[in-house]
């Protein structure tokens, strides 16, 4: 905050430091105005963003368009132009994409041959992980993943074994290839 001096206190200054008063002023006002001009630019782009067009698109209402025909310049406007050179066949109505039902993906694969295919930890591993008799198993998760094979197309139904511990409740998955996705088969 810059000091306001009074006249009185002026009048005692010696010239020197008047001068040196006046150029640092001027070089606050400098500052601030600067300032003021980055702000101004600042609200002139919000404000522009904010009710300027959404578009770039241009207003062609109502312009001029010359175009020569067999031998003829002609005056138009360019859409009704192009419409009335340009012959279309009537398209067949397009067909609204069909929604998805639910379980289409079960049935379009029940009927394939499924090859299970178990990821189990060993003995060792298990007690390794949760010590001795410190766990169960749980359900196993299964990932289905396709297999084809030349005029042929079978599920590979990947059991992979979850284990729980009984002391701390923690959770191991056996090792298995990381594409594999779950997905519940009935």
């Amino acid at each position: 905050m810059a000091i306001a001096y009074t006249e009185e206190q002026l009048n005692n200054f010696d010239k020197a430091t008047l001068v040196q008063l006046f150029l640092v002023q001027q070089a606050q006002l400098k500052d601030i105005d600067t300032k003021l001009q980055l702000l101004l630019e600042q609200v002139a782009v919000l404000n522009n963003h904010r009710f300027g067009k959404s578009s770039e698109k241009l207003d062609v209402d109502n312009q001029i368009c010359f175009m020569e025909v067999d031998g003829d310049i002609i005056f138009f406007n360019e859409a009704e132009a192009v419409d009335s050179l340009t012959e279309y066949d009537e398209e067949a109505p397009q067909k609204a994409p069909s929604k998805k039902t639910k379980g289409e993906r079960l049935a379009d694969i029940s009927n394939l041959p499924v090859i299970p295919v178990n990821h189990m930890m060993t003995e060792e591993e298990l007690i390794a992980e949760f010590g001795e008799d410190g766990w169960y198993q749980l359900e196993d998760e299964v990932y289905n993943r396709y297999r084809f094979t030349p005029m042929k197309v079978e599920i590979e139904a990947h059991h992979v074994g979850v284990y729980k511990s009984k002391k701390d409740n923690h959770f191991k998955k056996a090792k298995h290839p990381g594409y594999l996705v779950w997905y519940h088969l009935p």
